[in-house]
Protein backbone atom coordinates (compact mmCIF):
# COMPACT_ATOMS: atom_id res chain seq x y z
CA UNK A 1 0.00 0.00 0.00
CA UNK A 2 1.33 3.39 -0.89
CA UNK A 3 2.19 5.38 2.16
CA UNK A 4 -0.16 8.57 1.15
CA UNK A 5 -3.20 5.80 1.28
CA UNK A 6 -1.96 4.14 4.23
CA UNK A 7 -1.76 7.12 5.94
CA UNK A 8 -5.68 8.64 4.49
CA UNK A 9 -6.39 5.36 5.89
CA UNK A 10 -4.79 6.15 9.11
CA UNK A 11 -6.32 9.86 9.48
CA UNK A 12 -10.12 8.10 8.72
CA UNK A 13 -9.26 5.94 11.20
CA UNK A 14 -8.42 8.66 13.92
CA UNK A 15 -11.45 10.34 12.57
CA UNK A 16 -13.88 7.76 13.10
CA UNK A 17 -12.47 6.63 16.57
CA UNK A 18 -12.69 10.32 18.14
CA UNK A 19 -16.26 10.62 16.91
CA UNK A 20 -17.15 7.24 18.39
CA UNK A 21 -15.60 8.49 21.41
CA UNK A 22 -18.03 11.73 21.35
CA UNK A 23 -21.20 9.75 20.08
CA UNK A 24 -21.16 6.79 22.10
CA UNK A 25 -19.43 7.31 25.26
CA UNK A 26 -19.86 11.27 25.56
CA UNK A 27 -15.82 11.70 25.32
CA UNK A 28 -14.35 15.27 23.32
CA UNK A 29 -10.85 13.81 21.81
CA UNK A 30 -8.24 16.71 21.98
CA UNK A 31 -4.11 16.85 20.67
CA UNK A 32 -2.07 18.77 22.51
CA UNK A 33 1.53 19.03 23.62
CA UNK A 34 1.17 16.98 26.13
CA UNK A 35 4.48 15.57 28.00
CA UNK A 36 2.81 11.75 28.07
CA UNK A 37 1.49 9.74 24.98
CA UNK A 38 -2.24 10.26 26.07
CA UNK A 39 -4.78 10.23 28.80
CA UNK A 40 -8.06 9.89 29.71
CA UNK A 41 -9.53 12.43 32.21
CA UNK A 42 -12.88 10.98 33.84
CA UNK A 43 -14.30 13.86 35.13
CA UNK A 44 -14.60 16.03 32.42
CA UNK A 45 -15.10 13.58 29.42
CA UNK A 46 -12.06 14.34 27.58
CA UNK A 47 -9.53 11.94 25.68
CA UNK A 48 -6.29 14.07 25.65
CA UNK A 49 -3.40 13.07 22.39
CA UNK A 50 -0.04 13.87 22.59
CA UNK A 51 -0.26 16.40 19.10
CA UNK A 52 3.38 15.74 18.51
CA UNK A 53 2.93 11.91 17.74
CA UNK A 54 2.67 10.62 13.98
CA UNK A 55 -0.83 9.58 12.71
CA UNK A 56 -0.39 6.23 13.57
CA UNK A 57 0.42 6.07 17.35
CA UNK A 58 -1.81 8.72 17.32
CA UNK A 59 -4.21 5.96 16.61
CA UNK A 60 -2.69 3.36 18.73
CA UNK A 61 -3.39 5.48 21.78
CA UNK A 62 -6.90 6.92 20.94
CA UNK A 63 -7.26 2.85 20.43
CA UNK A 64 -6.32 2.32 23.99
CA UNK A 65 -7.96 5.08 25.87
CA UNK A 66 -11.04 4.18 23.96
CA UNK A 67 -10.50 0.81 25.91
CA UNK A 68 -9.98 2.49 29.47
CA UNK A 69 -13.43 4.24 28.61
CA UNK A 70 -15.11 0.86 27.67
CA UNK A 71 -13.27 -0.74 31.12
CA UNK A 72 -15.04 1.78 33.33
CA UNK A 73 -18.31 2.10 31.77
CA UNK A 74 -19.94 0.35 34.98
CA UNK A 75 -17.79 1.49 37.52
CA UNK A 76 -18.97 -0.50 40.57
CA UNK A 77 -18.02 -3.36 38.62
CA UNK A 78 -14.90 -1.71 37.23
CA UNK A 79 -13.55 -1.42 41.14
CA UNK A 80 -14.38 -4.86 41.93
CA UNK A 81 -12.42 -6.73 39.05
CA UNK A 82 -9.47 -4.53 37.63
CA UNK A 83 -6.48 -3.42 39.57
CA UNK A 84 -4.48 -0.37 37.77
CA UNK A 85 -2.27 -2.94 35.86
CA UNK A 86 -4.76 -5.24 35.01
CA UNK A 87 -6.92 -2.37 33.55
CA UNK A 88 -3.66 -0.94 31.21
CA UNK A 89 -4.02 -4.78 29.52
CA UNK A 90 -7.67 -5.08 29.57
CA UNK A 91 -8.07 -1.14 27.91
CA UNK A 92 -5.44 -2.58 24.79
CA UNK A 93 -8.11 -5.77 24.60
CA UNK A 94 -11.21 -3.69 24.71
CA UNK A 95 -10.00 -0.86 22.46
CA UNK A 96 -8.59 -3.15 19.88
CA UNK A 97 -12.13 -5.42 19.91
CA UNK A 98 -13.82 -1.79 18.97
CA UNK A 99 -11.79 -0.88 16.80
CA UNK A 100 -12.38 -3.94 14.53
CA UNK A 101 -16.33 -4.05 15.34
CA UNK A 102 -15.73 0.07 13.85
CA UNK A 103 -13.85 -1.47 11.01
CA UNK A 104 -11.06 1.28 11.56
CA UNK A 105 -7.77 1.06 9.70
CA UNK A 106 -4.85 -0.40 11.61
CA UNK A 107 -1.68 -2.50 11.33
CA UNK A 108 -2.42 -5.48 14.16
CA UNK A 109 1.07 -6.28 13.55
CA UNK A 110 2.52 -3.00 14.70
CA UNK A 111 -0.52 -2.28 17.05
CA UNK A 112 0.59 -5.45 19.24
CA UNK A 113 4.17 -4.38 19.38
CA UNK A 114 2.87 -0.75 19.97
CA UNK A 115 0.65 -1.96 22.81
CA UNK A 116 3.73 -4.39 24.00
CA UNK A 117 6.41 -1.44 24.10
CA UNK A 118 3.89 0.60 26.49
CA UNK A 119 2.85 -2.33 28.39
CA UNK A 120 6.70 -2.74 29.49
CA UNK A 121 6.69 1.15 29.90
CA UNK A 122 4.43 1.55 32.02
CA UNK A 123 5.51 -1.88 34.22
CA UNK A 124 8.93 -0.56 34.44
CA UNK A 125 7.32 2.96 36.17
CA UNK A 126 5.08 0.95 38.02
CA UNK A 127 8.36 -0.56 39.82
CA UNK A 128 10.09 2.32 40.62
Amino acid sequence: MKRTRRRELLSESFDSLCEYARTSHGFNVYTSWETCSGYCDFSSKEIVINSSLGIEKKVYILIHEIGHVLVRRNREKYREIFSTVEEEFEAWRRGKRAAKRLSVYFDERKLESFKTECLMSYMFWTCQ
